[in-house]
């Protein structure tokens, strides 16, 4: 991946850092833990599709799904390790999940911007058969 395509990966994260603290001041660790729970599997989510498709194009989709579910399992898992290990009052713990469901939806549509792009999964194949 290029480093455009990683800033892109990388914007909404600081864009919901930057939020945070509009809305709360005690919002910015919280939003801090969901963007290292979700941004890190996302770039290796990207990265390892990307090194996929240049292999074997028609595993590119399957990586897809892979690296979805590993980052769904890396925010689930993490989300409750902190959310259960973490001494807080309920309402930090009902912003702490709806921290992770905007990080990961952010970084997920990210994702879709650079992976899905029109013509992207199938090019070399097509290219190739004709």
């Amino acid at each position: 991946m290029t480093r455009w395509e990683y800033g892109w990966l990388i914007l909404p994260s600081v864009l919901l850092l930057g939020f945070a603290p509009l809305v709360g001041s005690d919002q910015l660790l919280t939003a801090t833990i969901a963007v290292l729970l979700t941004l890190p599997a996302s770039g290796v989510c990207c990265w390892w599709v990307r090194r996929i498709q240049q292999v074997q194009p028609r595993g590119a989709i399957l990586a897809i799904l892979a690296g979805k579910l590993l980052k769904f399992a890396i925010a689930l898992g993490g989300g409750c390790a902190v959310f259960f290990g973490w001494e807080r009052e309920s309402a930090n713990g009902l912003a702490l999940w709806l921290w992770i469901a905007v990080a990961y939806l952010s970084t997920l549509t990210a994702e879709v911007f650079l992976l899905a792009r029109p013509g992207w999964v199938g090019r070399s194949i097509v290219s190739r058969n004709g």
